[in-house]
């Protein structure tokens, strides 16, 4: 089961794919970044990492907590070795390892 911070830090990862990818893409929307020169998230102010951060977690977070505890769920209930050939067991190892892939 994952923790409360894991989540945040879930959150914090998709606030700054989220602000990387605006940068990126806002010229091809008509969109002007600061200055005209993308931002690393790294250098954002905190207060504006934060925020994003915080809507991330207004949106996602509930998610990957739902999908954490559905695969614990599925493979609690198909025990240790579960027909591999079950669209709900690749379904939940593909779930697993995209929460394993953020580190959870």
């Amino acid at each position: 089961m994952i923790r409360h911070d894991q989540v945040a830090g879930v959150c914090d990862i998709l606030a700054s794919r989220c602000h990387e990818a605006a940068e990126r893409l806002a010229p091809a929307f008509g969109c002007a970044t600061v200055a005209e020169i993308p931002m690393p998230w790294g250098k954002v102010p905190e207060t504006s990492r934060r925020l994003v951060s915080a809507v991330a977690g207004e949106v996602v977070g509930p998610f990957v907590t739902m999908l954490d505890q559905l695969v614990t769920m599925i493979e609690h209930d198909l025990g240790p070795t579960p027909p591999s050939d079950l669209p709900l067991v690749q379904t939940a190892r593909a779930a697993r390892d995209l929460l394993q892939g953020l580190g959870l």
